[in-house]
């Protein structure tokens, strides 16, 4: 992402702007081959009790997989700000990915990881793998327009659900010029996100606060795929929300009082015209997925770790450095370069 003020999120993490589920770059330790046919994308629904209730896959028209013989692969979803908004989003990076070597992708969780059978905390799931080559890579990534924040007295990140409190996370994000405040441009109909702060994103959060829509906590377990069966509850698929036409104007609330001394405010910086010869924004990079290798040895295995903070992309910030984790004594080794293994940063 060549923009300094857009922060870059991590699997199972929602982002709030208007732009929806974009884009989604993985980034492999070394060179892999990979066909489009590898990356399978979802828009997911649950229920209360964690169960999948339907499942919609992205048309391939509508997706677009480049990277193959480099180290990185990248997703771009298209019209994401009208198809995959107020979405769960699951990801499935199939084993037919391989490296130079033919060695396939070893995609599961990390072993003592969450223990949820997909990839759900990266501090605890990644680097994926547990240690045999093969094994498909699951993970999900979210987009719920204005969900900025918890609503706990000390505010935590978004919670999948619309209350008083994300009105100060917008408020905050737009004063800050941050892009999460991004919601629409400001044409006289407005279109997609534009990468500046204006009024206009005042009125795109207020719709997203009028709309109150909401997201399922992720499974507790990964259930089978649905063409399989097997304990899957199974409904009928439930259309994505709609904006009205015309929202109706909000009542007269604290909110409505935050929101209007927002738009009060000095335009931002982003909102001001672009020195001369700058490049256009551009909304990449929303979600990164940064994947490893891992030598596997005889009577047990090492692995190295790149641990990546969460910073905002383009940021100068160090990262922490990579560390080693011997989690068992090896004999001999088999494969210095075994397995592609997933490491996910969003």
């Amino acid at each position: 992402n060549p923009h300094d003020n857009r922060t870059v999120r991590g699997v199972s993490e929602i982002e709030p702007s208007g732009i929806g589920v974009r884009t989604v770059k993985i980034t492999f330790s070394e060179e892999v081959t990979f066909a489009p046919g590898d990356v399978t994308a979802e828009k997911v629904e649950f229920d209360d009790e964690g169960n999948q209730t339907a499942a919609v896959t992205i048309p391939p028209e509508n997706v677009t997989v480049s990277g193959t013989g480099t180290s990185e692969m990248t997703i771009t979803f298209a019209d994401s700000w009208e198809q995959m908004v107020d979405t769960w989003v699951r990801i499935t990076l199939a084993d037919a990915i391989t490296d130079a070597d033919s060695h396939a992708l070893d995609g599961e969780p990390a072993a003592g990881g969450s223990g949820l059978g997909y990839i759900y905390d990266a501090a605890l799931d990644l680097p994926s793998g547990n240690g045999a080559a093969g094994g498909a890579a699951v993970f999900y990534v979210g987009s719920l327009r204005g969900d900025y924040q918890d609503d706990s007295l000390t505010p935590g990140p978004p919670d999948g659900k619309i209350s008083s409190s994300d009105v100060d996370g917008f408020a905050s994000a737009y004063q800050s010029s941050n892009l999460d405040a991004d919601f629409q441009d400001d044409a006289l109909t407005p279109g997609p996100p534009d990468g500046e702060i204006s009024s206009s994103d005042v009125d795109g959060f207020a719709s997203a606060y009028q709309r109150g829509a909401s997201l399922s906590d992720l499974p507790a377990s990964q259930p089978p795929p649905m063409a399989m069966g097997g304990g899957m509850a199974v409904g009928a698929l439930s259309p994505l929300p709609l904006a009205d036409a015309e929202p109706a104007a909000l009542t007269d609330s604290p909110e409505t009082a935050l929101l209007a001394e927002a738009a009060e405010e000095p335009a931002p910086a982003a909102e001001t015209e672009a020195p001369a010869g700058a490049a256009p924004f551009q909304h990449d990079d929303d979600f990164q997925v940064a994947l490893g290798i891992r030598p596997v040895w005889a009577d047990g295995w090492r692995l190295k770790v790149a641990q990546h903070a969460g910073l905002p992309s383009g940021s100068d910030a160090p990262k922490q450095s990579a560390t080693d984790i011997d989690l068992a004594a090896g004999s001999s080794l088999l494969d210095p370069l075994a397995l592609p293994a997933l490491n996910v940063r969003l």
